[in-house]
């Protein structure tokens, strides 16, 4: 009896990753929304440096912080697993594979911006009055917490 076999291992494989990441994904629309963004305006470096190893497009990090937001990915470590194994990363990354220092530290130095970025979507959906601003709704719950460790 016939079984159903892979592809062979040992052969070499061109992969389109345009046709890998389907037209309604999250990382095309990250894609988009970052590179419209006036990234400078919103206060983010993209000095070139003149020492040393050139930077990472602060551009390509946001979209990889957002990507991961949006998955639920908050650790650095799996970020930066992302980059290698998820196709969305990859194709939205474009190969990049930033480091877990790299991530953190562009975490750490940009946090204010990238809250500056929450605000000016926000205030970009309330201008093409797709919000009117009256009602939020949010979804939480209550829970007890106890950090005593002799219980």
């Amino acid at each position: 009896m016939d079984f159903v076999s892979g592809i062979n291992r040992d052969q070499i494989v061109m992969v389109d990753f345009e046709a890998k990441v389907e037209t309604g994904s999250w990382a095309r629309k990250i894609d988009l929304l970052v590179e419209a963004l006036p990234i400078s305006e919103l206060g983010f470096n993209n000095s070139i440096n003149k020492k040393g190893r050139p930077r990472y497009r602060s551009q390509d990090m946001l979209k990889l912080v957002l990507y991961g937001y949006r998955k639920k990915i908050f650790s650095n470590k799996q970020l930066e697993e992302a980059c290698r194994i998820n196709i969305e990363v990859i194709w939205l990354l474009r190969g990049l594979r930033p480091s877990i220092s790299k991530i953190s530290s562009f975490k750490r130095n940009n946090c204010k911006e990238i809250t500056r970025i929450n605000l000016f979507f926000l205030r970009l959906i309330k201008e093409m009055n797709l919000v009117d601003g009256k009602i939020i709704d949010t979804d939480s719950f209550k829970s007890r917490v106890s950090l005593n460790y002799k219980k």
